[in-house]
């Protein structure tokens, strides 16, 4: 469900401390950048799977105001989200470092670093 990048924004964005009292569509919009024809279809996904809430109001005329909140349900998984995400990273992060350098790069950054400290060409 958040492996799509436009539905994690959504959520991440009222996810945070600001957000707890909901997000209008516009501002949802303007904080994602999710254009207006995805927004909807997106908050419809989310909605569906029970991770957001959608409420209406009559606004001026005949125009609509739709705002949204995350779930504690939504809240969970985006956080189990950003938690797998991390381990990811550390796992990734460790791999990188396990890897062996080799000699011959490691030495010419050595002496070209030496040469620019003297001031000479590297």
């Amino acid at each position: 469900m958040l492996d799509n990048g436009k539905r994690l924004a959504i959520l991440t964005a009222l996810g945070v401390p600001h957000a707890e009292e909901g997000l209008t569509y516009m501002e949802l919009a303007g904080l994602t950048g999710v254009t207006y024809g995805n927004l909807g279809s997106h908050a419809r996904i989310l909605e569906e799977a029970g991770y957001l809430d959608s409420e209406r109001e009559n606004g001026t005329g005949s125009k609509t105001r739709t705002s949204y909140r995350i779930t504690p349900k939504g809240r969970g998984a985006l956080g189990r989200h950003w938690n797998a995400l991390a381990d990811l990273r550390a796992k990734l992060a460790q791999r990188v470092s396990d890897l062996p350098r080799p000699a011959a790069v490691v030495s010419k950054a050595d002496r070209n670093a030496e040469k620019s400290l003297r001031g000479g060409p590297t």
